[in-house]
């Protein structure tokens, strides 16, 4: 009998937030408001390894067992984003809090039917992240299943090119897993449309009152999760805990040389200094004056408005490097790759992460 071939596309990928950690309590399927998005790469499941037993003196000079010592369940999904409903979940998980303004856009002007999400660090836990479960769906002759849980985002992401779709990455650990039939698994929305995604030809991306010509960038997030292994207690197999100790979020790009005064003012503290200062170049601001004001919107408005769905990132204090010496190479033009590094404000949010849609708001269970 001939075997089937089951085709990637055979699958998909769910996730929702949980009301709380379940450590050795048994997980519920129908505890969890589900959603589902499309995946561009999917890496995910259960993580485990065969130990070699230990040499012994008196034995044998090869391996003779193996042993388990522990698991953990891991994701990496890659992503379009759609921005008009399930991904807004995805950010909350990443973050930690959100709030939500009504028939507002994420500038302060009124635009009936819009409503605006603002994704932050919690303030009264900076280090706090809401428990995740994720699930897969694999096709084939028999649809199997498989959930992992007690998850948090350990970061994520945002792929953003000179031209074509915004891209998001985002990876997540997890203590534990179940399998279970998906022939009864149910999600709160359907696949949203490809038009309501971040598109580079709709996107600004300003350095203070700079505009610098950006060729490609990417907004890269770290929450720090403990290492599974690092948790790991006598009397289980599974991670004690998972915690976010040490946060940050930098972006690295490129953007087209014009002129020496951005180079100046790195290495000099001035546009036209010419001599090396010790002080690095921080951009400081506050109130709706940013020292970094990314945004992306899709083709498609959001219902019946004028307004496109919209992601936007901001922060009040960053650092800015050039890195490392021009290379010139003959038949090209000269292009500079920078790291910003967003920085802890003296009051305010470290960062921000703006979601324009229609769904109402992004409350944690």
């Amino acid at each position: 009998m001939a075997t089937r071939t089951v085709s990637n596309l055979d699958a998909s990928f769910g996730f929702g937030l949980q009301d709380d950690f379940l450590g050795d309590s048994a997980f519920v399927t129908a505890n969890v408001d589900w959603f589902t998005h499309p995946a561009a790469r999917l890496i995910m499941g259960i993580n485990e390894s065969n130990v070699p037993f230990p040499l012994e003196i008196s034995g044998y000079p090869t391996l003779r067992s193996v042993y388990k010592d522990m698991l953990f369940y891991g994701a990496q999904a890659e992503l379009i984003p759609r921005l008009d409903n399930s991904f807004g979940w995805l950010l909350l998980g990443a973050m930690g809090s959100a709030s939500s303004i009504s028939g507002k856009d994420s500038s302060g002007n009124s635009v009936a039917g819009v409503n605006t999400h603002i994704f932050r660090f919690n303030i009264s836990d900076l280090t706090a992240l809401p428990w995740l479960a994720v699930r897969r769906r694999l096709g084939g002759d028999t649809p199997s299943g498989e959930i992992g849980f007690d998850c948090l985002v350990d970061g994520f992401e945002f792929t953003m090119p000179a031209a074509g779709k915004l891209m998001a990455s985002f990876g997540l650990v997890g203590r534990d897993f179940i399998k279970e039939s998906p022939s009864a698994w149910t999600y709160q929305n359907t696949n949203e449309a490809a038009e309501r995604t971040g598109e580079s030809g709709r996107g600004f991306f300003k350095i203070g009152t700079r505009t610098p010509v950006i060729m490609g960038a990417a907004f890269q997030l770290s929450n720090g999760i403990t290492p599974p292994k690092d948790q790991m207690a006598i009397g289980s197999f599974r991670a004690n805990d998972l915690k976010s100790l040490q946060r940050g979020c930098i972006i690295r790009g490129v953007y087209k040389y014009t002129d020496a005064a951005l180079d100046n003012e790195v290495y000099t503290g001035l546009t036209n200094g010419t001599a090396w200062s010790s002080e690095p170049l921080i951009v400081e601001t506050s109130g709706a004056n940013y020292a970094c004001d990314i945004q992306f919107q899709a083709p498609r408005n959001i219902g019946v408005t004028a307004r496109p769905y919209t992601i936007r990132f901001q922060a009040n204090k960053i650092a800015l490097q050039l890195d490392g010496p021009m290379q010139l190479d003959p038949g090209g033009f000269m292009v500079r790759a920078f790291t910003i590094t967003l920085l802890q404000p003296d009051s305010g949010d470290y960062a921000r992460i703006y979601l324009e849609n229609n769904q109402t708001s992004y409350v944690a269970p």
